[in-house]
């Protein structure tokens, strides 16, 4: 199915022309061109810190108990502004066991949420790279509720499908949706399609749980079986096909997706 390689961005002050945004240089294998202004990106830690520096902004989305050594910065001016928001991939209170009650404090917050949406209006049009650790969960929600946003109300759909364009493994932190959806009153619509969605898709299921697992594990001090890590359905856009989408495509639209290598992809849990 042919992907458009553009679509209509609303600026964050209504009364703003409207702009299209460029998706054709996500055709770059190893994505090493400069993005282009108003462009989104999602990606790990470890890219992050490869390509920080293309960006006019970066969104980072650490662990509350990383090590400083290991945190994305930047020690050189001028830099790209630079937002940074700790937090775990945790989905709500349903993920806390009663074992580890201590969890629930770093599920994302509204608060949270606010900044990110504030960040991708003050800091349009600069290009923009939002990370986490893995490239997949809060990443992923980060650049959905900055669509979202600029794309306006009843454009949900194509907010969803343009990242998945940008990052075909995401699976995007519910907890961050189900704020964004309040903030930008979506009355719904966001979160509702996010959960639909999610459902269709096995790799998203298996995902939530290990990432799950992973972080109560780790919480208690313990490590994962290998013999869990390895049994996860195919990721889409890796070792599985690229996602269909409905609502990014046009007659003549040659775009077919990314090509990906060992820089791309979500990180291990």
């Amino acid at each position: 199915m042919a992907w458009k390689k553009t679509i209509t961005i609303r600026l964050p002050d209504p009364g703003q022309t409207m702009m299209s945004y460029d998706l054709s240089w996500l055709d770059d294998p190893l994505r090493k061109q400069q993005p282009p202004e108003g462009s989104i990106d999602v990606g790990s830690l470890p890219r992050a810190r490869r390509v920080k520096r293309r960006f006019g902004a970066v969104l980072s989305f650490m662990d509350p108990d990383i090590k400083p050594g290991q945190m994305l910065r930047f020690h050189r001016k001028p830099a790209p502004a630079h937002l940074i928001l700790a937090c775990k991939d945790l989905d709500g209170e349903g993920d806390i066991p009663p074992s580890s009650p201590e969890l629930a404090a770093f599920i994302p917050q509204r608060d949270q949420v606010a900044r990110i949406i504030a960040f991708g209006r003050e800091t349009w049009p600069a290009s923009l790279m939002s990370h986490c650790h893995a490239g997949v969960g809060r990443s992923s929600a980060g650049a959905l509720a900055i669509l979202a946003d600029r794309l306006g109300h009843g454009q949900e759909e194509l907010a969803l499908d343009a990242l998945l364009v940008i990052c075909p493994w995401a699976v995007p932190n519910l907890a961050i949706i189900r704020h964004a959806d309040g903030l930008l009153e979506r009355n719904g619509r966001l979160e509702g399609l996010v959960r639909e969605w999610d459902a269709t898709r096995p790799w998203n299921q298996w995902r939530r749980e290990q990432n799950r697992l992973s972080i109560v594990t780790q919480a208690a001090g313990g490590t994962i079986p290998a013999r869990h890590r390895m049994m996860r359905p195919p990721i889409p856009g890796i070792d599985g096909p690229l996602p269909e989408r409905r609502f990014l495509t046009s007659e003549g639209a040659g775009m077919t997706g990314p090509v990906l290598d060992d820089e791309d992809g979500p990180e291990p849990i």
